[in-house]
């Protein structure tokens, strides 16, 4: 009964995991069918607010020199958006992953294997895994985006996504594991 119960919420937190990160790589999706006006015109508004809460005297300065601080601006702020997305995908497929490496041992393994030690390999093969699919997603982001008005398909984007999910994976592989222990010493 019990291993039955196990089963039912680990199928259960497997569903809403892969749910969640379909859902995100939809919202990647959406944001990158954005025509480039619209995608600038976002961008702007997200560096105003920065702008306005972070640069002492904005609201006083020049429409001028408000511009050249939003333009100066404009990199950053968009490729941190970009790894910003790409870590949380990163997570997501983490943990979705381990996952589907839990069951999969599971089965693979005649159910003769402890819960601990099919956690123990997913810990280690979930993230490769997820990293590669990661930078998969952003290479069809990258193409995705060459048929969009006004966007174009950059390396250096590919680049900066698969820096994201490489910090968001490792943010799920190696440091939650390393809190958690430390919680339980505590």
């Amino acid at each position: 009964m019990e291993l039955n119960g196990t089963l039912k919420r680990r199928t259960l937190k497997r569903t809403i995991l892969t749910a969640l990160t379909i859902a995100w790589m939809i919202f990647i999706f959406f944001m990158s069918s954005m025509e480039q006006e619209e995608s600038a015109s976002q961008s702007s508004t997200v560096i105003d607010f920065i702008c306005s809460v972070f640069v002492r005297g904005y609201s006083e300065m020049p429409p001028a020199e408000k511009l050249e601080m939003q333009e100066k601006l404009t990199f950053p702020v968009r490729k941190g958006a970009h790894m910003t997305e790409y870590a949380i995908l990163g997570m997501l497929l983490s943990l979705t992953v381990y996952e589907y490496i839990v069951e999969y041992e599971f089965f693979a393994m005649k159910n003769s294997t402890l819960l601990s030690e099919r956690e123990e390999i997913a810990e280690k093969t979930a993230f490769p895994p997820a990293l590669v699919l990661g930078l998969l997603y952003a290479c069809s982001d990258e193409i995705h985006q060459t048929f969009v008005r006004g966007r174009s398909g950059e390396v250096r984007d590919v680049l900066v996504d698969t820096a994201g999910v490489l910090a968001g994976a490792l943010l799920i592989a190696y440091i939650l594991p390393a809190l958690s222990g430390w919680r339980k010493k505590a």
